[in-house]
């Protein structure tokens, strides 16, 4: 199966986006922004920067779409079955060293119940009150992934024309839940966390589902659209509708267009966007508690930010090499060797 490497690179932009961008507001004093530091580029991350979470959806959509041919190849149990464990694989082992990493560094806080670690135990932390709070905040959307990635096996095993009408209604129910929303994007609820994952999500996998028509589109008219969604007023409705009915999919097909966004450095990006995205807050919070000079950084806020960067990518490192794809490949071989020997205890 072909590569999407500038897909990569887009993942790794949007990681960095939420990371470098939004959370590290956590860090300083509001006061210090009040100035519109930074230039308009900035700002708009200060504020919307959450918003590359949707973006993670909607590529989501739009690989598994590419990997699974449309779930053409789900179609068996045991296609499922090894679906299910590359899911596992490549989810679970960083989420679960990072819920015991921050359940020993952040066990007094009053939000990390025993019953928040049992649900992120399970994977079903966007149940969690308040949603993004609990031990690593930022998973809250991993749980989310795995309910779309549940829906979506479910459809495809019973073929395309459910698969499809299965998207449609989950696009159609998730952006009602949306317009109807009345938080504007904020605070977090478990309905407004599931409804994004799954606008975004089944709006990548007929993104791709459609890809050939979509690829008529002129770049410019592409490049109007990505613009016009940041701009549209939502009033009460949350914000990330336009981003993910106009912004990110424009994006998405443009990104495809060009061989920049699948330069090395941002593919490297890309392969450390999960480890990026789960450690930062983290991260946020331990230099919080070694040293409170973040709150009133003297040094410039730049240098802050390129050392908190500089910090959290460097961790991305060690736990990519050290977790995440260790973890992957003793999973995956395992379940190899067992399904090999199924298969020939069955030939016995």
């Amino acid at each position: 199966m072909e590569r999407l490497k500038q897909l990569d690179g887009v993942r790794g932009l949007a990681a960095c986006a939420v990371a470098f961008g939004y959370h590290t507001q956590v860090m300083f004093d509001r006061a210090v922004f009040a100035d519109g530091w930074g230039g308009p580029i900035i700002v708009w991350l200060r504020h919307y920067g959450w918003a590359g979470v949707d973006l993670f959806f909607i590529l989501s959509g739009f690989v598994f779409a590419h990997v699974y041919r449309f779930g053409e190849t789900l179609r068996t149990p045991a296609n499922l079955a090894d679906f299910t464990v590359a899911r596992i694989a490549r989810l679970y082992p960083l989420h679960l060293f990072m819920l015991g990493v921050t359940a020993i560094a952040f066990w007094w806080m009053s939000y990390n119940t025993v019953g928040a670690f049992i649900a992120h135990l399970f994977m079903l932390q966007v149940f969690t009150q308040p949603v993004a709070r609990t031990f690593d905040g930022p998973s809250w959307s991993i749980s989310v992934e795995i309910f779309c990635y549940i829906l979506f096996a479910a459809a495809a095993f019973f073929g395309r024309r459910t698969l499809v009408a299965v998207a449609c209604l989950a696009i159609a129910v998730s952006a009602a839940v949306l317009l109807l929303d009345g938080h504007a994007g904020q605070p977090l609820t478990s309905a407004n966390s599931l409804a994004r994952g799954g606008l975004g999500f089944f709006i990548g996998l007929l993104l791709w589902r459609y890809r050939a028509l979509l690829a008529r589109v002129p770049t410019l008219l592409l490049a109007a659209i990505a613009v016009a969604g940041l701009f549209i007023p939502t009033g009460m409705a949350n914000p990330a509708l336009p981003f993910a009915i106009l912004t990110w999919p424009a994006v998405l097909i443009l990104a495809l267009r060009t061989r920049f966004m699948g330069a090395a450095p941002l593919v490297w990006l890309g392969d450390r966007s999960y480890s990026i995205y789960l450690l930062n807050i983290p991260v946020a919070e331990g230099l919080l508690r070694l040293t409170t000079k973040f709150r009133h950084w003297d040094y410039g806020l730049l240098a802050a930010h390129m050392l908190f960067a500089a910090i959290v990518l460097l961790l991305a490192e060690l736990t990519y090499r050290i977790v995440e794809r260790p973890a992957q490949r003793i999973i995956r071989n395992r379940w190899k060797n067992r399904r090999s020997g199924l298969a020939v205890a069955a030939a016995a």
